[in-house]
């Protein structure tokens, strides 16, 4: 029998170095293209990669950017966090990121950053790419 995709969330972080420059992030999103993942995603977290794309640093025109976020629609599953009064981690920034995980049940929030890493929430695991990587058997 066939056990069922790991639930995660790919933090901002990682889904921006998996468009720019591949490697492991890239091969965790082609997981959740592929259903090796379930993947899961927020409006918060989709915004954050479109206004950091087409910010001065990287250019990119906001309707190639949308194309992005279309395909990832595709195969991500969007969630509406609970945004409220708790506290997750010392950067309020990244407390969406945390809501999204819980609100999609995730098993796995998979980031770069040090904020993020450092959270404990109940039922979620925090690791970084190389740990997710090889929790799927591909690293």
């Amino acid at each position: 029998m066939a056990t069922a995709p790991e639930r995660v969330v790919l933090d901002t972080n990682v889904l921006l170095s998996a468009v720019l420059f591949g490697g492991g992030p890239l091969t965790l999103l082609e997981l959740a293209r592929s259903g090796r993942l379930w993947a899961a995603s927020s409006e918060y977290i989709l915004d954050e990669f479109k206004r950091v794309l087409t910010s001065r640093r990287f250019g990119l025109s906001p309707s190639l950017v949308e194309q992005m976020i279309d395909e990832m629609l595709l195969f991500t599953c969007q969630v509406t966090p609970d945004t409220g009064a708790v506290r997750w981690t010392s950067d309020p920034r990244d407390d969406p990121v945390v809501e999204t995980a819980i609100a999609a049940q995730a098993a796995f929030l998979v980031t770069g950053d040090h904020h993020l890493l450092e959270a404990r929430i109940r039922g979620v695991k925090v690791v970084t790419v190389a740990e997710m990587l090889r929790l799927v058997g591909h690293g």
